[in-house]
């Protein structure tokens, strides 16, 4: 088996696996956990719904917005919660457009984390697609990093997700195998 560099990147941010997204999505609602009973411990005097965005900022960057939607949503109902069992001086209608307002902008958070994480995604694709290739006019193998000729595709296939598969166009099949070929009327 291969280790390509695309495989490091992707290890590295938890992408490939289902499983390890599995796990970072636990670690995420333990995060959440924390934060709310930090924020419950405080008291209804003093809050600290900007905890709410490690977990939305999080779970949108490696599970996905829809994840970071679920967050955004959730933790602001749960300090609702929070402020109606307290009785805090505030009326219901207040408590109401407070928490309306952190869901808003937990998801618009969650919204810009996805836009940044595909962003971030299709820069790393980029790079490894882009620049300038020495490549021998006859033989049409490429010089690596290492100052060594390889075979256009291996060199290809080591660095990205993309297989080869061979065949023969009408210009070279006339070319190389005329003496076969039925010719048409």
């Amino acid at each position: 088996m291969k280790f390509k560099m695309n495989d490091a990147v992707n290890l590295f941010s938890f992408q490939q696996s289902q499983k390890n997204k599995s796990k970072l999505l636990v670690l995420w609602f333990l995060l959440a956990i924390v934060c709310l009973f930090i924020n419950y411990l405080s008291g209804p005097t003093i809050q600290f719904p900007i905890l709410f965005v490690l977990p939305v900022i999080l779970s949108s960057w490696f599970n996905g917005k829809y994840w970071g939607f679920f967050f955004a949503i959730a933790l602001p109902l749960t300090q609702f919660y929070f402020n109606v069992r307290w009785e805090v001086g505030w009326d219901l209608a207040n408590v109401a457009v407070n928490s309306v307002i952190r869901i808003l902008v937990m998801m618009m958070t969650a919204y810009l984390t996805d836009i940044a994480t595909k962003k971030e995604r299709l820069e790393t694709h980029v790079q490894h697609l882009e620049g300038l290739l020495p490549i021998c006019s006859s033989c049409k193998k490429i010089r690596d990093e290492s100052n060594e000729w390889q075979p256009l595709e291996k060199y290809i296939s080591e660095r990205s997700n993309a297989d080869f598969t061979h065949g023969v166009c009408p210009e070279c099949m006339e070319k190389l195998y005329s003496q076969y070929l039925v010719k048409k009327r």
